[in-house]
């Protein structure tokens, strides 16, 4: 056993309990695979490998189709250039997909549709975080995954899960947050939480609802901070790393 190894296993024993016990949920980050495009099918495809939890972006076109990208601008992640939100679905849809390193790959910048009729992601269970709040982006959206119940849809803007929870009584809601608010609605169903801001007191002393996890945790060093943490998963862009290290 090499040194690395043995202080892997003293992290995962002294400092955090859950993933000893194998319970804490690996959450892959914009497709979590770094030597892939983010947010790109063949991420997708490629973290199905290691957990079942992928978490994805939605923009909207100027004429309200959903999109596949993190950014509000095409710039950082594909050939295109410009506020997504200004460009039609037909302007974008051969934009293509470049690494994280700033190669040009052959993959397209995908839409909602082609995501969810994409077969070999039909066991994932796919979290969509909505960026807009563009109500006739969201009524597309809903249309359809209206029969897919192992989506699940996060935002940070409350107007947009409120929106979800009025007109569609969506169940699995996530609220995204830098810090834990003193209040969070009812029908909210999990939280995800920024590491950086996580404390014990803060997490003692805020309104739980449902399950709790951390966003975006990367390296091996930050599981001691975790330790005393009743949360039930991480948010990784190193889905592979964290599941052969732990």
């Amino acid at each position: 056993m090499s040194f690395q190894t043995l202080y892997v296993l003293v992290i995962i024993t002294l400092f955090t309990p859950a993933f000893a016990e194998g319970k804490l949920a690996l959450i892959a980050h914009r497709g979590g695979m770094p030597h892939l495009p983010e947010n790109s099918r063949i991420a997708f495809e490629e973290a199905l490998r290691f957990t079942p939890n992928i978490e994805t972006d939605i923009h909207f076109t100027r004429d309200d189709i959903p999109v596949i990208l993190h950014d509000r601008t095409l710039d950082r992640t594909t050939d295109c250039h410009g506020l997504l939100s200004e460009r039609t679905w037909e302007e974008v849809r051969t934009c293509r997909l470049q690494t994280p390193s700033g190669r040009l790959s052959h993959s397209r910048l995908p839409s909602l549709r082609s995501v969810l009729n994409d077969r070999a992601l039909r066991s994932a269970k796919m979290i969509f975080e909505v960026k807009d709040y563009n109500p006739k982006g969201i009524d597309r959206l809903m249309r359809r995954i209206r029969n897919r119940k192992e989506i699940r849809l996060s935002s940070f803007d409350l107007r947009t899960l409120t929106y979800l929870h009025t007109h569609y009584h969506f169940r699995h809601l996530i609220l995204i947050a830098w810090h834990l608010p003193r209040t969070i609605p009812r029908w909210i169903g999990s939280v995800f939480l920024c590491a950086s801001y996580a404390n014990l007191s803060a997490l003692q002393h805020a309104p739980r609802r449902g399950h709790l996890y951390l966003w975006t945790v990367n390296r091996l060093r930050e599981l001691p901070h975790l330790r005393p943490l009743p949360i039930d998963g991480i948010i990784t862009d190193r889905v592979r790393f964290f599941r052969e290290k732990l």
